[in-house]
């Protein structure tokens, strides 16, 4: 977890463990983080885990405002030893929005105007970046949102469709299917694969995004693969509960009713390898945060 203090100029992060379902913690890191100019800056802290290891983004910010002062990144790799900071900083800043871990690295999504978007590989031992080539050169190409799932991740994506001239004219409504796709990545191999099944997560996963008016886009969903099956399956969790979709059909799994309203957020999901699903949920403009269990 992290907060702010002193008026933001300093900044916590803690981690903590627990192996009985939350009725016991053990307190495994803790860290302070200042502004580089403490007269004229504050600071704001990010925190994404990296297997046993952490990243930290750290944003100085000049003032009160949002204007970014600097940024840099940070790893942890041993929780008692403190962070240190990457050299590789000025490229990683820029995070649209994921950064996730996989049997064979750590994966960050990359965003800047120069450069456009990349998803990378990030080496933390040698502090290097490789391009994985998950995202096209094609303009219109957009990794959404991106899950780890053994030795694949799994990205919704944006593509780039034409359309015919009555969906141009918007005489008829363009089949989401058209130009939003999933697409698999193995990290053993480099491979880049779609398969149907994911196409149609893809979409569920836009459609809800995107709500029940084009374009009223709401907080977006979370996904992930279900490690616990051996056939091709996901899930998806978003305000109205947990869908699973497999070769089947598309199931809601899950419902509760304390998820609704714009001031609540469900900002991940997790499935372990024994079919427990966990649900993290922001309630109240982030007033609260509940880790929920949901298992068969």
């Amino acid at each position: 977890m992290y907060e702010t203090m002193n008026g933001g100029k300093k900044a916590k992060a803690t981690v903590w463990q627990t192996s009985d379902d939350g009725e016991n913690w053990e307190q495994l890191y803790e860290e302070y983080f200042e502004p580089n100019n403490l007269n004229g800056e504050t600071v704001e802290i990010l925190m994404y885990f990296a297997g046993d290891g952490l990243i930290i983004t750290k944003h100085d910010y000049i003032g009160d405002s949002l204007e970014v002062a600097s940024e840099e990144a940070y790893y942890i790799d041993e929780f008692n030893n403190g962070s240190r900071k990457l050299s590789v900083s000025n490229s990683i800043k820029d995070f649209g929005g994921r950064l996730i871990y996989n049997n064979n690295g750590i994966y960050i999504n990359i965003y800047n105007e120069e450069d456009g978007q990349k998803i990378v590989r990030l080496d933390p031992g040698k502090e290097t970046l490789t391009d994985t080539g998950i995202v096209g050169k094609d303009e219109y190409e957009y990794v959404y949102y991106m899950s780890s799932g053994g030795d694949h991740i799994y990205c919704i994506c944006s593509v780039a469709y034409e359309g015919t001239k009555e969906e141009k004219e918007g005489a008829v409504p363009v089949d989401t299917s058209k130009y939003i796709k999933g697409r698999i990545y193995d990290t053993t191999t480099g491979e880049i694969s779609e398969s149907e099944l994911l196409n149609k997560a893809a979409v569920l996963f836009y459609e809800k995004w995107e709500g029940e008016n084009q374009y009223s886009y709401t907080y977006m969903p979370v996904f992930c693969s279900n490690i616990s099956s051996e056939e091709e399956s996901y899930l998806l969790a978003h305000n109205d509960g947990v869908y699973i979709i497999d070769s089947d059909e598309t199931k809601l799994l899950y419902k509760d009713k304390n998820w609704k309203g714009s001031s609540n957020e469900v900002s991940d999901i997790l499935m372990t390898p024994d079919g427990d699903i966990y649900v993290h949920v922001y309630f109240d403009n982030y007033a609260e945060a509940r880790l929920i269990k949901i298992s068969d």
